[in-house]
């Protein structure tokens, strides 16, 4: 049994450690807990606190010498990054509230995916009521806190980082919308590009192949059909039919 200021609503295992971070919502803190230790003795446990700064959820840079924190529990228009090292903190304004964090192999980059308010965006409303009622994904550079925002068209479904992990793919469906594509995402530039499916996606993944790796995607399709993505070259292909036999009885 471990002793804290309050019920941690998050809690993130270091890989390769002993060590763990709480994030305790309470309290507006976060807890390094050094296991075995902290279960004989509290005064190992080691607590940084985010004064006003709201806290619900983190997540941990693959090397885990920050975390970004967040809540998806009130609209909250902002994130805060953690240095554990030094025990310090700096919150980030975003334009919308945040409702899941994905962090970037490197450590370097962040997707943020918000939150989205009732109704549908208009053209030539004013910007905060369009993006407020879109759905929408920031890309968020970790060390300097710089952000864009992408809105798009359909909530965002599966993901996948790039074999390189400089690249982000995100595939979009709504069958209502007729949107059916991948968003491609270049992490190193933060430029975005999409392609459109001849069917409406439903998984995306890469496939490791040394010197020229590729990112599926799956789509619905009576007869089956996959798209691939050459990472190398950017070249795009489609196989469609593989699933006949299937219909024979």
């Amino acid at each position: 049994l471990v002793a804290l200021n309050d019920i941690p609503t998050d809690l993130d295992i270091v890989p390769g450690t002993h060590r763990a971070v709480a994030v305790i919502r309470g309290t507006s803190e976060l807890a390094l807990l050094d296991l075995p230790a902290a279960l004989d003795d509290p005064e190992s446990i080691t607590t940084i606190a985010l004064g006003d700064e709201p806290a619900g959820q983190a997540e941990l840079t693959p090397d885990a010498t920050r975390a970004l924190v967040f809540t998806s529990a009130i609209e909250r228009k902002a994130i805060t990054v953690v240095d554990l090292e030094a025990r310090t903190f700096v919150t980030h304004p975003l334009r919308k509230g945040v409702r899941a964090v994905v962090i970037a192999p490197d450590g370097q980059n962040a997707i943020i995916f918000h939150t989205k308010i009732a109704g549908e965006p208009v053209p030539g409303e004013p910007e905060d009521d369009f993006i407020a009622k879109s759905h929408a994904y920031s890309l968020f550079e970790i060390g300097s806190g710089y952000s864009k925002i992408e809105t798009v068209d359909a909530e965002p479904g599966e993901f996948a980082f790039g074999e390189s992990g400089d690249r982000f793919y995100l595939v979009l469906s709504d069958e209502a919308k007729d949107v059916r594509q991948v968003e491609i995402v270049h992490l190193d530039s933060f430029r975005t590009q999409f392609l459109r499916l001849g069917s409406h996606p439903e998984h995306v993944g890469t496939i490791p192949n040394e010197g020229a790796p590729k990112v599926y995607v799956s789509q619905k399709y009576p007869v089956g059909r996959m798209t691939f993505i050459d990472e190398t070259t950017g070249q795009v292909r489609t196989v469609t039919g593989f699933e006949l036999n299937s219909l024979i009885e």
